[in-house]
């Protein structure tokens, strides 16, 4: 935005600024259009995601008997503009596999969640800003 400075030799200043924002009603759209995408999709994605989750965690199981494997529950709901899910194993020894036992951890479960994050954050960001 332009600024003038002018001063008179009497000791006034004057600064005049001109401030004006091209655009605003476009940047305005797009903001509002991202808003109605990530309220649209917002459930859908969350549930699509923890459900990958779920896959990922169950899928990279340690298999001896393959009831570990079997046990990995999904439960997961939304409403109220959110979404809540639980991933859970109710095998007894499911904490000495995921949390390690005798030094060793046999399902490494956090690095699995971990490494989903990112995806997960990456695919809210693209579905809610996708046709901008």
């Amino acid at each position: 935005f332009p600024v003038t400075i002018r001063g008179s030799g009497g000791g006034t200043i004057e600064i005049k600024i001109d401030i004006s924002v091209a655009g605003v009603e476009g940047a305005v759209a797009k903001i509002e259009k991202i808003i109605k995408n990530a309220s649209e999709n917002l459930e859908k994605i969350a549930e699509t995601q923890c459900r990958s989750l779920h896959q990922n965690i169950r899928g990279s199981s340690p298999v001896k008997t393959g009831r570990y494997r079997a046990s990995w529950m999904f439960a997961g709901g939304g409403g109220g503009g959110g979404y809540h899910a639980e991933i859970t194993n109710d095998t007894y020894y499911a904490p000495y596999l995921v949390y390690g036992h005798h030094g060793r951890i046999y399902h490494d479960v956090r690095s699995i969640v971990n490494g989903w994050i990112p995806a997960f954050i990456a695919s809210i960001v693209g579905t809610i800003t996708s046709g901008l």
